[in-house]
C-alpha cells in the first residue's frame, strides 16, 4: 500500500509532457468520443488536459464533467462570454503545464499513435512544432474504424519554418508545438477570430525548425459540427493573417504576397463584379509577382470588400 501511495505521489509531482488543449462550443454530442479518443492513445507520456468552453448553449458543460471522471489530470475551463476560438486557445495553453501543447478543436478525433509519433518526431529531429494531415469523416464511426498511424510516415523537416508552412498549405490546429515556442510567439492572434491561417505563421516567424507530417493526425468531421462555414469570415481573417506577416517579416516576402492575392482572389470570384474587377490583377500578379506597387491597390480592393478592416501601415525597407 505504501509503495502504491509513493507511485502515485511520484506520478503527480512528475512534470507533464504534453498538455492537450482543446476548445469547445456546443460539441457536446461528439465530446466524449474526442475524450476517448486521447484516453486511447498508446504512450508513456505524462499528461493533462485542458478543456476551454467557450459558453455552450448546449450540454457540453455536463457532458465534460461527467467524462472528467476517467481522467487523473482535466480541467474545465467555464467563461461568461463568448469570445471565440483565438481568445479560448490562448487561455488555456496559458493555464498549460506541460513541455508541448497539442492544440485540438472541440470535434478532433485523434487516430491511435497520433501524440507519441509527432512528439517523437520533434524530439529526434530538436524540431519546434509539428503539423500534420486532416482526415475529414461523415460519422463518428467512421473515424472510430481507421486504423492507428503506420509506422512508415512520411515527413519532411524544414530549417525554414515560414517556407515550410506556406509550402506545405498549413492551416487549422492539428499541431504539436513546445509550449514555450507558443508563448514566444504570442499565442493565437486574438485580433482574428479564426486562428487557422494566423497561429501556424506566428508559431514559424519564431521557431528555428519545423516538421510536416504527411499523414492524418486528426480526423475532423466534414460536416454538421463544424463552428462555422462562414467564407466571408475565412478569407476576412486569412487575408489578415498573411498581411501582417507580410508588414512584420523579411523572409518569404514574394510567397505571403502572393497568398494574400489568392484569399482575395477568392473572395471577389464569389460575385460575378468582382471576378471582373480583380480577375485581371491576379493573373497578372501570377505572372510577374508586382508585390512593391500592387500593395496599395490589394489594401484599396480589401478595404472595398471589408469596409471595417483594420490595415496597419506596411512599410517595407
Amino acid at each position: 500500500m505504501k509503495e502504491k501511495r509513493a507511485r502515485h505521489k511520484a506520478m503527480a509531482q512528475r512534470p507533464f509532457d504534453v498538455s492537450y488543449v482543446i476548445t469547445v462550443y456546443n460539441k457536446a454530442d461528439i465530446l466524449p468520443l474526442v475524450l476517448q479518443s486521447i484516453k486511447r492513445q498508446p504512450t508513456h507520456l505524462h499528461y493533462e488536459i485542458i478543456v476551454v468552453d467557450d459558453v455552450s448553449t448546449d450540454d457540453s458543460i455536463a457532458v465534460l464533467k461527467r467524462e472528467a471522471k476517467a481522467f487523473a489530470h482535466m480541467r474545465i475551463i467555464e467563461n461568461t462570454k463568448n469570445k471565440g476560438p483565438s481568445v479560448r486557445l490562448n487561455q488555456g495553453a496559458s493555464l498549460a503545464k506541460g513541455t508541448f501543447l497539442h492544440l485540438m478543436d472541440g470535434d478532433d478525433l485523434l487516430p491511435r499513435g497520433a501524440t507519441l509519433s509527432m512528439h517523437t518526431l520533434l524530439c529526434q529531429h530538436k524540431a519546434d512544432f509539428l503539423y500534420g494531415q486532416v482526415k475529414k469523416f461523415q460519422t463518428p464511426k467512421e473515424a472510430q474504424k481507421q486504423a492507428p498511424i503506420a509506422s512508415d510516415f512520411r515527413f519532411k523537416v524544414f530549417n525554414n519554418p515560414l517556407e515550410g508552412v506556406l509550402q506545405c498549405a498549413v492551416r487549422g490546429v492539428p499541431i504539436l508545438t513546445k509550449r514555450s515556442l507558443f508563448l514566444k510567439a504570442g499565442g493565437a492572434d486574438e485580433r482574428l477570430f479564426v486562428q487557422d491561417q494566423s497561429l501556424p505563421l506566428r508559431l514559424a516567424r519564431n521557431a528555428k525548425r519545423f516538421i510536416h507530417m504527411k499523414t492524418p493526425v486528426v480526423y475532423a468531421p466534414r460536416c454538421g459540427y463544424h463552428l462555422s462555414h462562414d467564407l466571408k469570415k475565412q478569407h476576412h481573417d486569412g487575408f489578415l493573417a498573411f498581411y501582417y506577416t507580410f508588414c512584420t517579416s523579411k523572409q518569404e516576402t514574394k510567397k505571403l504576397f502572393e497568398k494574400m492575392v489568392s484569399v482575395l482572389w477568392k473572395a471577389h470570384r464569389m460575385t460575378l463584379s468582382g471576378t471582373l474587377t480583380f480577375g485581371w490583377f491576379y493573373g497578372l500578379v501570377k505572372l510577374l509577382k508586382p508585390a512593391p506597387f500592387a500593395l496599395a491597390f490589394l489594401r484599396h480592393r480589401a478595404k472595398v470588400l471589408w469596409p471595417k478592416i483594420q490595415l496597419p501601415d506596411c512599410k517595407r525597407d
